[in-house]
């Protein structure tokens, strides 16, 4: 009788849940404007990504590039470059390092630039910390007009975008080979 019972409730779980682990999902941030005047960043690169970015889509000023990753190696540095499409464009980069589905801003900004001109290259340089989980990761880029973004999340943003990516990090990189070193000339003296 108690295996029953049992089956009974294995099997009233999968109806319920399908058996499946449900994950929480990304906040979405939102823009009374967004990038229908030119703000926001137009291009995004970093390591094998080189990302053109349009003001197109429902909502045009939200990208979900999330299908385009690139792998990175925790303690490797490396630059993020943007460029935006009208000057004063604020950008700020979070990576979601525990891979809790939030993006903390204490601990998971990666950096910001300010766009002075449009179409310019701008860079912020990224090195993957040695506390980042490895796997498949989310990267958020964010923009404001003459102010940098509220937070990761936020609701009250006026001119700019937001994409996001995936970056795949790995391992720590490979210490530096030693280096061998020797001593010539060395006499001995007595006292």
């Amino acid at each position: 009788m108690k295996q029953v019972s049992k089956i009974i409730q294995v099997i009233t779980f999968f109806l319920f849940f399908g058996g499946v682990v449900v994950q929480a999902q990304y906040c979405t941030p939102s823009y009374s404007t967004g990038c229908t005047f030119g703000d926001g960043i137009t291009l995004f690169q970093l390591n094998t990504i080189n990302q053109a970015v349009s003001c197109s889509g429902s909502p045009a000023w939200l990208h979900d590039y999330t299908a385009t990753s690139t792998a990175l190696t925790i303690g490797t540095p490396y630059t993020i470059t943007v460029q935006a499409g009208y000057s004063s464009t604020y950008v700020t980069v979070w990576i979601d390092y525990n891979h809790n589905n939030t993006f903390d801003v204490a601990t998971e900004t990666v950096g910001q630039v300010i766009c002075s001109s449009a179409a310019t290259n701008y860079t912020i340089p990224l090195t993957v910390p040695v506390t980042a989980l490895t796997g498949a990761t989310r990267l958020r880029v964010m923009t404001e007009w003459v102010a940098y973004p509220s937070g990761p999340c936020s609701t009250t943003e006026a001119y700019g975008n937001c994409c996001d990516f995936t970056v795949n990090i790995s391992g720590v990189a490979a210490p530096p080979s030693a280096v061998s070193l020797a001593a010539t000339g060395i006499t001995t003296t007595t006292a």
